[in-house]
């Protein structure tokens, strides 16, 4: 930038000692104007295209690492709905629950009649907060009900 000043400044300079050795001191204002004018223009360029630069990175980056993580978390959930009962017990059932009372506008999900209409015999039983498996049983290491089960549920979830 510093060098864009100078530049700009010597410009002035030549621009206005060639008009003073020429005889057209009268159009001296007139140059030194659009030289000046011209600087001006070069120095909010300059500014405006970094500050963008490094806008647009922390954005960029700020973006892809908010996507990583999201990755990531359905990774995750992926592998859980594939695992046991009580990974679903554990890791997504809690999930699907909080999202069935907001998406219906519930405080709880005390009323099973709700999320039976909702789910139907089939998925409710995946759903349902109260069905959770005693630690310790042998229901635990049962097989969960896989990423088709996880599916339904969420297509339905989008649909409330």
């Amino acid at each position: 930038m510093r060098a864009v000043v100078v530049a700009g400044l010597g410009a002035v300079l030549v621009a206005e000692g060639a008009a003073a050795a020429v005889g057209h001191r009268d159009r001296m204002l007139i140059v030194a104007g659009v030289v000046v004018a011209l600087v001006l223009a070069a120095l909010h360029a300059g500014f405006s295209g970094r500050e963008r630069t490094a806008a647009d990175a922390d954005d960029g980056s700020e973006r892809a690492e908010v996507l990583g993580q999201w990755s990531a978390r359905t990774r995750s959930l992926l592998e859980w709905s594939d695992g046991t009962r009580g990974d679903w017990d554990r890791h997504l059932r809690p999930l699907l629950a909080r999202e069935l009372a907001q998406s219906a506008g519930l405080r709880t999900l005390d009323e099973p009649a709700t999320g039976l209409l909702l789910f139907g015999p089939e998925l409710w039983p995946w759903v349902d907060p109260s069905n959770v498996a005693a630690a310790g049983s042998a229901a635990r290491d049962e097989p969960g009900p896989g990423r088709a089960a996880l599916s339904r549920i969420l297509d339905r979830l989008e649909r409330l």
